[in-house]
């Protein structure tokens, strides 16, 4: 199983969260230089800005040098964002269940490229936006008939059956990430999205 460290970005500086704060903690390109030495391969990239404010951080993600395997989440709301990350040297585009506008928008991602990832964001139940539906079944079956191959289960919050979840997503490239147990039996998952926060306190 792999572990994948997640930095939050805004303003072009890698930042964590206190008290409801931004607090700039380093700069993201040294910051990943320093764990690919420790052996993580892939890097996590949460766009504050895009996600927020639907301004995909465009000067952070063409720095960011080719030595990196970067999956980027800019809060994209339809196939236009998706496309210009990808463009910008993004490797995995991750489309998210709480910002994409609707299903339809995922299918047309994936039809530009197979460099995708879904993040089925949870809080209490699935977050809903436009026409995706609400339930693991019902948003599975057309994700997978489309090709997609990755799947981020994150949880923004609420209990989560995680035996469930990996029993509904076990035809894809499972990736758990958000508000994780201590301890947890992840067989038949790909693997988890660590915060930086946790990785440098480790």
């Amino acid at each position: 199983m792999e572990k994948m460290p997640a930095l939050s970005v805004k303003d072009g500086k890698a930042v964590v969260i206190k008290n409801e704060d931004y607090l700039p903690v380093g700069d993201p390109v040294k910051m990943m230089r320093n764990l690919k030495k420790d052996g993580y391969e892939k890097f996590y990239i949460l766009d504050i800005e895009g996600i927020e404010r639907n301004r995909m951080q465009i000067n952070l993600i063409e720095r960011l040098p080719d030595e990196f395997n970067i999956w980027v989440d800019a809060g994209f709301r339809d196939v236009g964002g998706v496309e210009d990350a990808l463009i910008l040297g993004a490797k995995i585009a991750v489309i998210g269940t709480k910002s994409i506008r609707s299903l339809e928008e995922v299918k047309k991602a994936v039809e530009l490229s197979e460099n995708i990832a879904v993040s089925v964001d949870h809080f209490y139940g699935i977050l809903k936006w436009g026409d995706i539906p609400g339930d693991f079944d019902s948003i599975a079956e057309p994700l997978r008939d489309w090709g997609v191959d990755r799947i981020v289960f994150s949880n923004l919050g609420g209990f989560v059956s995680w035996k469930d979840v990996i029993g509904r997503f076990r035809d894809f490239e499972l990736w758990l990430g958000g508000n994780l147990p201590e301890k947890m039996e992840f067989e038949g998952v790909y693997g988890i999205i660590v915060p930086y926060s946790k990785l440098s306190q480790s």
